[in-house]
Parts: C-alpha cells; structure tokens; sequence
C-alpha cells in the first residue's frame, strides 16, 4: 500500500449507504484504513471510539501574487 494512495470515499460502500454529507470526496488509503478499523474495534467492543491520528496535511503554498 503506497503511501500517498487516494481513495474516492464515495466508491465506499458504506459511504454511499449512510453517509448524509461527506467533507471530502478522497482521503488517504492509509488514514481510512485507520478509521475504519478504530471504528470496527469500537463496533465490536461496544466500548468508546479512541481517537484516531489524522495525517499532518500540509499548509497550501501562499501566492507571492497580490491583487493586480
């Protein structure tokens, strides 16, 4: 599994059948992997969910470019 693998999170089946709204149309496959697995975990302990770590995602690069 490539670090930088995008997934479509509408492809997900559990998605497109309980999703109301989605923030984000693609996430990282490792970071998804992650909570679906947290979630899972949660699921079958019938305990609270712990937190999972979200990836550090880099600032967007700033345009040197002022209003002309």
């Amino acid at each position: 599994m490539a670090a930088d693998d995008p997934v479509q999170l509408t492809d997900l089946q559990v998605i497109q059948r309980y999703s109301l709204a989605v923030r984000q149309a693609a996430a990282p496959r490792a970071d998804l992997v992650a909570t679906l697995r947290a979630d899972l975990a949660w699921l079958t302990a019938g305990t609270e969910p712990a937190p999972v770590k979200k990836a550090a995602r880099k600032a967007p690069a700033k345009s040197g470019a002022r209003g002309a």
